[in-house]
């Protein structure tokens, strides 16, 4: 009690008021310092005049493996399929990191787009351009298509490959990788990406559990809408996939599954509209080129249509998380012009029936 009493003990109006104020000030400023430190540790996307430089295909060997970079935006994509994320920190505004090693972001290495220097500790790490300025890597499963051994054999530009149809893409994230084959189920759609955009082909496996898993096959389906959209995405806390949670009345989406059951064989008819509970698998999005002279700072980077691709199992702590898919959706919001383009995977109801499993309503 008496130190309790030591603790309580009364003080003068005037000098309580001014212990009261400095005990403020200095929580405020504790509070402040806090917040501060915790920002600056925190990673951050680089902003795209740092990314520049590392924009493209990289040829990198190490530990006699050859890596094979190939960056997007601030997404870098190996040889072997990993995803690995480009960030920065406010400690330290001139270097970006990757997996523990930095890049020092000076005017002088900017210059130098044809060779890179990545430095952890006192190991350097040299990345060179591609000098075919192909694109790397497989398919996500891992799995070797026909199309990919033929595309490996011919040794061409897969970029101009996809151009010409000889092969289908299938999008991670920003960035596609060659399709596996084709297997009973899965779905080819042309897509317009690119600057100026214009139709590739991307390749879509099932992803929901089929017959004797499901009462019926999934249907995977491609809607183009104007914008404004109106849909309302969620992600289901048990799969990881993101669904479509609502659609807005009287949004472009509303008016087009109802105008869309009215048309019977028309496009779109009332089963190439939107639902609610569709599985969003891709969607179209906005992301910036940077041509030569934009390396260089001497012009604006170049609108790009993309298709963002949505794995399954979003959550935290997985290669792609929500707020990757929501921080697209809303770049797009911001620079997208032109229909919006979804690529959903729908679950049918039972033969007989309609709206049987709340999907299909």
């Amino acid at each position: 009690r008496k130190h309790r009493a030591t603790l309580l003990q009364v003080v003068p109006s005037a000098k309580r008021d001014v212990k009261a104020k400095a005990t403020i000030g200095g929580v405020m400023m504790l509070s402040a310092a806090l917040a501060a430190a915790l920002a600056a540790a925190r990673p951050s996307e680089p902003p795209p005049e740092d990314l520049r430089a590392l924009q493209g295909a990289w040829v990198s060997r190490r530990d006699d493996v050859d890596e094979n970079p190939v960056v997007t935006g601030n997404l870098v994509r190996w040889n072997s399929g990993r995803i690995d994320v480009i960030e920065k920190r406010l400690w330290a505004p001139q270097k970006l990191t990757l997996n523990g090693w930095t890049f020092d972001v000076t005017m002088e290495q900017r210059e130098n787009t044809n060779e890179i220097t990545w430095t952890k500790g006192s190991d350097n790490l040299v990345w060179t351009r591609d000098p075919d300025g192909r694109m790397s890597g497989e398919s996500m499963s891992g799995e070797i298509s026909g199309e990919q051994q033929q595309a490996r054999g011919r040794g061409g530009d897969l970029e101009r490959q996809w151009e010409r149809g000889e092969i289908a893409m299938t999008p991670f994230k920003h960035i596609p990788s060659i399709a596996s084959a084709q297997t009973k189920g899965s779905a080819d759609f042309m897509v317009e990406v690119g600057a100026p955009p214009s139709p590739r082909r991307f390749r879509f496996p099932r992803l929901l559990p089929q017959p004797p898993l499901a009462a019926q096959p999934s249907r995977l389906l491609k809607v183009e809408i104007p914008r404004p959209v109106g849909i309302a995405f969620e992600m289901d806390r048990n799969s990881g996939h993101v669904v479509v949670a609502e659609i807005m009345a009287n949004g472009n989406a509303d008016k087009q599954r109802k105008l869309g059951a009215f048309t019977g064989g028309s496009s779109p008819g009332p089963d190439e509209t939107v639902r609610v509970g569709d599985v969003l698998r891709a969607f179209s999005t906005t992301t910036f080129e940077y041509g030569t002279l934009g390396l260089l700072g001497a012009e604006a980077p170049k609108k790009s249509r993309t298709l963002f691709g949505v794995p399954p199992g979003s959550k935290s702590g997985a290669a792609v998380t929500w707020g990757d898919i929501a921080t697209a959706l809303k770049q797009d919001q911001l620079h997208g012009s032109g229909d919006a383009t979804l690529i959903l995977e729908r679950r049918m109801a039972p033969e007989g029936t309609e709206g049987a499993d709340g999907y299909n309503s």
